[in-house]
């Protein structure tokens, strides 16, 4: 039966934690002091548990041989390393500890067993606190716990880049699968994936007046919609949360058990979730939902088709339904999406989004000042999430409205899910009455570290907790404005140059990774999660840790997610952000075929912020279609010039910090950079082609200007620098302060733009 799924799950987990305490140096007697390990159970069949071993891993022979073999844990191989068939020179590791987002959790060259003991004596003591609940709550702890302590741990030696907690969630999912009587005998896997259409359009529909919560807030939204959207699958069909292979950034992945059954219900659900998001959101927003069949030998891509191949028919498969969107509520409903609404000009419209409010119930004063200005609820909601982004430390999630845990709370589309934001004092309002409380889905730490504990002691012991990682909950409550400043006060008569930047990035051609990253010989589903999650823990976690960094009270994360991020905050700190996100991406992934490309825009503080996301979206497509001596993307956009990273943005940046330094001190002229920026204005440039002949000078005239005006400054100044710059633009073969650069660009090009950057720089701090 299906309602067995959460039991055989739990069954796995629990022989897995087990080994897991056995390979830190545990032993018999320290599993004696757990009281959950003597829950006993019989659905597992030692038949049964070698045959999920084999389709999760690919490898031959019974488990108990390999765990035999395995008894020492073994640092975990950096999955990122491997892709795109990369050369690694010096294999990375991560370090023996539990789960942080601390750089000091980044893999290294030196595979470090330090750790071991302590997490031992941490494991066991979290395991010791478990009490014996619903299989439900135990399988949410168990995986809680697998991923806070073997995140760092090799699933096995023969399986290096897989982590210790990816394969067991793994194995956990496919028992529970397998022990399903009713299965498909020729495919019994169904893989499923969703994907959010109107993501870009429902975020950035709103006007600039509290842009800044309102942004943060529906950018959230999202990500708990999705969420929702997965628990209400998994609820509908009885599943666990083992089933979830991905789920971040718009996107998921499910693997689930393929009986007729479930096949019919899932229709079933399709059409329920499309109603429903319809009700909230009409149809600017739409969840693509497809599925696929797989049989075992694809999982161990032994059958017709890899696994690879049909994770790329699920996606060509799931992304040809957005051509149908809502075809099915529009058979069913002709008449409302083609007759005439009976608001027409006498609607209410949302003073945020533009939108019309058809339903008056629904409108809601703006604020107490105005209250002619109204906006939607769900809108009132999103305002109000963004201000509780800033600042809070767990996300609870119940089944239904409970008024004692909190007065606010968000459901996202009616999936029967209420998301709470709490901090911690509020975790500490709730009753200890709920000791046995099943409307308490989850009780999840953000962003924590190992001394503020994951599983939570004493009375909230009998929740499921879980652990999330989110970009900027604890980010500055700075307006737009304010970021700007180097001060919170804002002077009206201040002629310094006050910008936004408003940075956009994202990984180089995910896409192809997810497909074709991986050799078909060495994939598995283990190994999809291992690397989503590694994705996923940079750009959802440690950048976190990163902003903090590079200047907290200036910089103000929107999203961060999956692979991608956006962040405003004053010009320059987003440039220098989007320098240590790469830096730090390469050091983290150990992969120099992996890049990350990305645009800023460069705006007014009161320019209105989404017309700043579109023209940052133009920015890194710039970015994403530049190409240098056959190196593609790779790169930083701003002021419209894309720059390679490696290739242009360094030696680009080198020259902007020395023509600073001379402004600064006063031993060049300011007027020198208006006379670069000019001269490379009127050497007739046609950047607008997509050739070489682009990037040369056809105003010949240009050079005569040049070394007519810069002989006369020399007279002035007497600065090296004019020399440089001299033998730069005359130079046969490119080059940039004397030294040879790889750049389709001329040398008088990117004189120009380090002589922009420096102006405005310089404009800033004066």
């Amino acid at each position: 039966m299906i309602e067995n799924h959460p039991e055989v799950s739990l069954q796995v987990l629990l022989k897995e934690i087990q080994h897991l305490l056995l390979l830190l140096g545990g032993t018999a007697e320290t599993l004696a002091t757990i009281p959950l390990f003597k829950r006993e159970s019989n659905v597992c069949s030692e038949e049964l548990l070698n045959e999920v071993f084999h389709l999760s891993t690919g490898l031959k022979g019974e488990e108990k041989q390999f765990k035999e073999k395995y008894r020492e844990a073994q640092p975990l191989s950096s999955i990122l390393q491997h892709l795109n068939k990369n050369e690694v020179k010096q294999k990375h590791y991560y370090p023996m500890r539990t789960l942080s987002l601390r750089k000091d959790f980044f893999p290294t060259a030196n595979a470090s067993l330090q750790g071991k003991e302590e997490m031992l004596t941490a494991l066991t003591s979290e395991l010791q606190e478990l009490t014996d609940n619903s299989n439900e709550v135990l399988v949410g702890n168990l995986l809680t716990l697998l991923l806070v302590y073997g995140s760092s741990v090799a699933a096995l030696p023969e399986l290096p880049d897989i982590s210790f907690y990816d394969l067991a969630k793994t194995k956990a999912n496919v028992a529970a699968i397998l022990s399903i009587k009713e299965l498909d005998e020729q495919n019994p896997f169904l893989l499923v994936g969703g994907d959010f259409s109107g993501i870009q359009p429902y975020i950035y529909q709103i006007v600039s007046k509290f842009a800044g919560k309102n942004l943060k807030g529906r950018s959230y939204y999202l990500r708990i919609l999705g969420d929702a959207v997965v628990r209400f699958i998994q609820k509908e069909l009885h599943l666990s949360s083992v089933s979830t292979i991905y789920n971040s950034g718009g996107s998921f992945y499910l693997l689930l058990p393929n009986t007729v059954t479930i096949e019919g219900k899932l229709t079933a659900i399709k059409k329920q979730i499309e109603k429903k998001i319809f009700k909230a959101h009409g149809a600017t927003l739409y969840l693509s939902l497809a599925h696929l069949p797989l049989s075992k030998e694809t999982l161990i891509n032994k059958g017709k088709q890899s696994l690879s191949e049909q994770w790329s028919n699920l996606i060509e498969y799931r992304n040809s339904n957005k051509h149908h969107h809502l075809a099915t509520l529009i058979k069913e409903s002709y008449n409302y999406f083609f007759e005439p609404s009976a608001g027409g000009g006498n609607c209410i419209i949302d003073h945020i989004t533009g939108e019309e409010i058809l339903d008056p119930a629904n409108a809601l004063p703006f604020n107490a000042e105005n209250k002619e200005l109204k906006v939607s609820s769900i809108t009132k909601k999103q305002i109000d999430l963004g201000k509780r982004l800033r600042s809070f430390s767990y996300l609870v999630i119940t089944q239904k409205e409970l008024p004692e845990l909190s007065s606010f709370y968000i459901e996202p589309a009616g999936f029967g899910f209420y998301y709470y934001l709490l901090k911690q004092d509020d975790l500490k309002k709730i009753p200890t009455a709920w000791a046995q409380q099943e409307d308490i889905v989850e009780i999840s730490c953000m962003n924590a570290e190992k001394q503020s504990g994951y599983i939570i002691r004493q009375r909230l012991s009998n929740f499921p907790h879980g652990i999330k990682f989110y970009g900027g909950n604890e980010s500055t409550s700075n307006t737009f404005e304010e970021l700007c400043n180097n001060s919170t006060e804002l002077d009206e008569e201040d002629s310094s140059f006050k910008r936004l930047g408003v940075l956009r990035m994202d990984v180089d051609s995910l896409g192809a990774i997810f497909q074709k990253g991986i050799p078909s010989s060495k994939l598995n589903l283990a190994k999809y999660s291992s690397l989503s999650r590694s994705f996923d823990y940079f750009f959802s976690g440690y950048l976190n840790t990163l902003v903090k960094t590079c200047s907290e009270d200036q910089l103000f994360t929107i999203y961060s997610g999956g692979d991608d991020l956006f962040i405003v905050g004053q010009w320059e700190k987003t440039i220098h952000l989007a320098e240590k996100i790469k830096e730090e991406f390469s050091t983290y992934s150990n992969n120099p075929l992996l890049s990350i490309s990305g645009g800023i825009s460069i705006i007014p503080p009161k320019f209105p912020i989404m017309k700043g996301a579109e023209f940052s979206a133009t920015q890194e497509s710039l970015a994403k279609e530049h190409k240098v001596n056959g190196a593609e993307k790779n790169s930083i956009s701003f002021f419209s010039t894309p720059l390679n990273w490696d290739l242009e943005f360094t030696p680009v940046k080198e020259l902007k910090e020395r023509l600073e330094e001379e402004i600064v001190s006063k031993r060049l002229p300011s007027g020198f950079l208006q006379r670069v920026m000019r001269h490379a204005q009127n050497a007739g440039f046609h950047r607008e082609k997509l050739n070489e002949e682009a990037h040369k000078i056809t105003n010949y005239k240009i050079y005569w200007m040049i070394s007519y005006e810069i002989s006369r400054l020399n007279e002035q100044c007497k600065n090296p620098i004019l020399e440089i710059y001299l033998k730069d633009i005359y130079a046969s073969n490119k080059q940039l302060m004397g030294k040879p650069i790889q750049t389709k660009y001329h040398a008088l090009e990117l004189w120009a733009f380090a002589a922009r950057w420096c102006e405005l720089s310089v404009r800033d701090k004066n």
